[in-house]
């Protein structure tokens, strides 16, 4: 197991939130970056990249979230990896599929950095 943190997101301006808000939380792992479902899978499935948590946007264009959770979830080596859901969906459909599809956690977005940071605190104190 790799020991950084994976984000993936379309949105360049949440994940630069997330990684800002993370640092001022004092999570000392590194994070990278996958802005796209694809590229999560490509790094994740084709790499063997094993991440010590991932966070996953479901709103993306192209392999959303959802899908890329699936795929996951069916590779022996993620069955037990930790998945965080971070969207911007509050929809209570998207939660409950996600949940069904194994995620360990759904969280909705903050709106604003002080949010984020706040956020952050609470994952820090679930990191090993």
């Amino acid at each position: 197991m790799s020991q950084e943190l994976l984000l993936v997101d379309d949105d360049a301006n949440d994940a630069a939130l997330f990684c800002l808000a993370a640092k001022e939380a004092g999570i000392s792992y590194p994070i990278r970056v996958a802005g796209s479902g694809e590229e999560a899978l490509d790094l994740l499935l084709g790499k063997r990249f094993c991440p010590v948590v991932t966070f996953l946007d479901i709103k993306m264009p192209g392999t959303d979230g959802l899908e890329v959770l699936r795929r996951l979830r069916a590779d022996p080596l993620y069955r037990n990896v930790v998945i965080i859901v971070l969207t911007g969906s509050d929809l209570e459909s998207d939660r409950v599929e996600a949940l069904k599809l194994g995620c360990n956690l759904f969280l909705t977005k903050p709106e604003s950095l002080s949010g984020y940071i706040e956020m952050a605190r609470r994952i820090k104190a679930l990191l090993p």
